[in-house]
């Protein structure tokens, strides 16, 4: 009987850590759901959950934009009692805060004092889950702007976007659909003209897990590659569209962003720049100074340097001839 009573207790002990069983959990699990459909525009794949102490208060979102963070996080940072009441949702140092309102035990409201339009009003499905973001308050025009999302189970397998003075005559403006591989996600993309139910645009977006740290996006034509370090920091950026590609590479010191190296060629057009952030510490006096010192310098096809800018000056090659400093005014 010892035995028996004490794995019941064991088992309800580890439902109560389960991320899925216990109330707080569930809380937790109903932020995470609304704030990860704000923007269907801005795809991000969900990645792991953040644990502090054991409890689950957050997730990251692999999202690849050009900046040099891989991740969006979203993560609670204020608690009443059992209840989040506040969270900070962006990439790095960059995050906005979230006010999370509740009311009779169920989120309510999300709003965000930096982020324009974002308030949202949330309903829920039978299941308890997310299914209607709807905006707080209605435009100029004095429309509403609404965000459906639809579940095969916990998964989120499409989101409608609509806008309207109600849901019931609301017009589409995007619908989303996700097709989850092994690999990553195929999202078909349909616009809408603002105002009518005319299709303007189709497009499909790929996102793609080439390897630890390694990604592909393929948006309607325009393709990227990103490779991140172990510190979750880009350091190579591929592009690719019709007319032009670039490649950028990003150097670190001491997990700083010290250097972007940039090549691109559009249209014919060549150019090579090399950004640095701060001056680097150096023993060989013999290094160019691109090497370590702060300031923007250009390149061309050759790799001579055609240009550089440094403190509050410039000059440039004309004819295979320096000019004279010119200093800049700020």
């Amino acid at each position: 009987m010892k035995i028996k009573l004490l794995l019941i207790i064991t088992i309800g002990l580890l439902n109560f850590n389960v991320f899925s069983q216990d109330v707080i959990s569930k809380k937790v699990k109903t932020v995470i759901n609304a704030l990860s459909i704000v923007e269907p525009d801005n795809y991000r794949y969900p990645s792991e959950y953040i644990k502090e102490d054991g409890k689950t208060i957050g997730r990251l979102y692999t999202q690849p934009t050009g900046n040099i963070y891989k991740y969006y996080i979203i993560k609670i940072i204020e608690w009443d009692k059992n209840t989040p009441i506040k969270a900070k949702v962006g990439y790095g140092l960059n995050k906005n805060i979230v006010n999370l309102e509740w009311k009779e035990d169920k989120l309510y409201r999300i709003t965000a004092p930096t982020y324009s339009n974002y308030d949202y009003l949330i309903d829920y499905n039978t299941n308890g889950q997310v299914n209607l973001l709807t905006s707080a308050t209605a435009n100029s025009k004095g429309l509403f702007y609404y965000i459906q999302p639809f579940y095969d189970g916990d998964t989120i397998t499409k989101i409608i976007t609509k806008q309207g003075k109600k849901l019931s005559k609301a017009l589409p403006r995007a619908v989303y659909n996700y097709n989850y591989n092994k690999n990553g996600v195929v999202i078909d993309v349909e616009k809408y003209k603002r105002g009518t139910k005319r299709i303007y645009k189709k497009y499909t977006h790929t996102f793609t897990i080439k390897a630890d740290n390694e990604y592909e996006v393929n948006i309607n034509g325009y393709y990227s590659h990103y490779k991140f370090n172990s510190n979750n920091k880009l350091i190579f950026q591929e592009a690719k569209s019709k007319n032009a590609n670039s490649s950028s590479y990003y150097e670190y010191i001491n997990d700083s962003l010290f250097s972007v190296t940039f090549k691109s060629y559009r249209n014919n057009q060549f150019l090579s720049r090399i950004t640095n952030y701060f001056d680097k510490e150096i023993s060989d006096k013999t290094l160019p100074i691109y090497k370590y010192k702060k300031g923007s310098y250009d390149f061309n096809e050759k790799n001579e340097m055609i240009s550089e800018k440094h403190g509050k000056k410039y000059r440039k090659k004309i004819n295979g001839q320096w000019s004279e400093w010119q200093y800049v005014r700020y």
